[in-house]
């Protein structure tokens, strides 16, 4: 199971497998961080989009898509791989600084 923790974004996590992937955001990128059993230590396996001050991160359950939110010309960026590698999807989105992101279902 993965969740994503940011600082604006909402820190939601379902499921009932023990947390083996945490995706942070920080001031300077995304970090992945593993561990292969509940009791075992975290340790830092990658790292994204590290020139930018991430704000919130979003995964979308339906896609698998994850989307990051950056401040400054950065805008908005998504990733289709698991955050390995990352798009810049601003394009329509007024404002390049992105402070939460949600998404709603109908």
């Amino acid at each position: 199971m993965q969740t994503c923790l940011s600082p604006n974004g909402a820190q939601l996590t379902e499921g009932t497998a023990p947390l083996k992937r945490l995706l942070v955001a920080t001031i300077r990128g995304i970090y992945t961080l593993e561990r292969g059993a509940a009791d075992a230590p975290w340790k830092v396996v990658g790292a994204a989009l590290e020139r930018f001050q991430v704000s919130s991160l979003l995964h979308e359950p339906r896609s698998g898509r994850l989307f990051a939110g950056t401040h400054g010309a950065d805008g908005l960026w998504s990733s289709d791989d698991g955050g390995v590698t990352w798009v810049e999807r601003s394009k329509g989105v007024p404002s390049r600084h992105i402070y939460t992101i949600a998404c709603q279902y109908r």
